[in-house]
């Protein structure tokens, strides 16, 4: 006899806008890919560095913490619920966090152990988790929702 585990949908963006005009942009087309859809997760703003060469290569933390605020901004008047993904070197050093606060975070921290001085809805603790069925490494994350 086995048990059930609830699929939950997430939508997962990951945005290369440089300013906040694009931001609501990309909100607006992430929206349009899951129209329809029944999110049980909220949709999630992912800004990952890529390099010094690229169009957001020299994005500092006001002109981010501002596209982040762009996009979650959009996504909540749409009536879907904003998520802001990040690890504790990027929300201390390209982000100002505590402009951030109403929005849920998802903070990825590999440790054993979480310590970190915001309130976290998700935390993604390895990369290198195994799920049978599913070859190599996945992230496994604990969701722990401050609502």
């Amino acid at each position: 006899m086995g048990f059930q585990v609830p699929l939950l949908r997430l939508d997962h963006h990951c945005p290369v806008s440089p300013v906040q005009e694009e931001a609501v942009e990309e909100a607006n087309y992430a929206m349009e890919l899951i129209a329809g859809w029944e999110l049980e997760m909220p949709l999630v703003y992912d800004w990952e560095y890529i390099s010094a060469e690229s169009r957001t290569g020299d994005m500092d933390a006001r002109r981010l913490t501002d596209c982040t605020k762009a996009f979650c901004s959009t996504v909540l008047a749409a009536g879907y619920k904003p998520m802001i993904y990040f690890n504790p070197s990027q929300s201390r050093t390209q982000m100002h966090l505590e402009e951030l606060v109403d929005y849920k975070f998802w903070l990825a921290m590999y440790s054993e152990f979480m310590t970190y001085e915001y309130k976290v809805d998700m935390w993604q603790y390895t990369c290198e988790g195994r799920v049978p069925g599913i070859p190599g490494n996945v992230d496994i994350n604990v969701y722990m929702p401050k609502e």
